[in-house]
């Protein structure tokens, strides 16, 4: 038998002035009659509520499990990609600094030459001319001794380039 009934609820209800009662009944077997959670302004709940509630969470959990798995695969694809071209990034970076080294032995010379009192025109054109030998050359090297097959793979890093 029930410990608390319909009618001791509707007296506690009269004497609450119809405020809202929140009940939870987590005994087995029950303590509060199931006709107690139709009362107006009574939220009856038993463990078979909670039960409902936590195998909701469980499915929802689980729907956002997949996706999140999902997120999972897709980010550590890309993540392998990077890795994957990490070390083009540091030989694009030793290029740079080489190719920038090169710039400044060459303006370093130039504007040593413009000090001097040198034509202008004439040391800047010499300028121009020895910074594209002189960063072009090992490319050129390297292209020179690859064989055809190999620098197929490279057509496409060189612009404008026609076979």
């Amino acid at each position: 038998m029930p410990v608390i009934g319909k009618g001791l609820i509707e007296s506690a209800l009269k004497q609450r002035k119809h405020k809202p009662i929140f009940m939870l009944d987590i005994a087995i077997p029950r303590d509060i009659e199931p006709e107690v959670g139709q009362l107006d302004n009574v939220y009856l709940y038993t463990i078979d509520d909670l039960e409902q509630v936590v195998s909701d969470n469980l499915d929802s959990r689980e729907k956002e499990k997949v996706l999140a798995q999902e997120i999972i695969i897709k980010q550590s694809h890309i993540f392998n990609q990077w890795l994957s071209i990490l070390p083009n990034e540091q030989l694009l970076q030793h290029y740079r600094t080489n190719a920038n080294q090169i710039k400044n032995a060459v303006l370093n010379d130039a504007l040593k030459r413009l000090k001097n009192g040198g034509n202008g025109e004439q040391i800047i054109k010499k300028l121009a001319d020895q910074l594209t030998n002189k960063i072009l050359h090992t490319t050129f090297k390297n292209i020179k001794q690859t064989s055809p097959d190999k620098l197929n793979q490279c057509e496409g890093c060189i612009p404008n380039i026609k076979k």
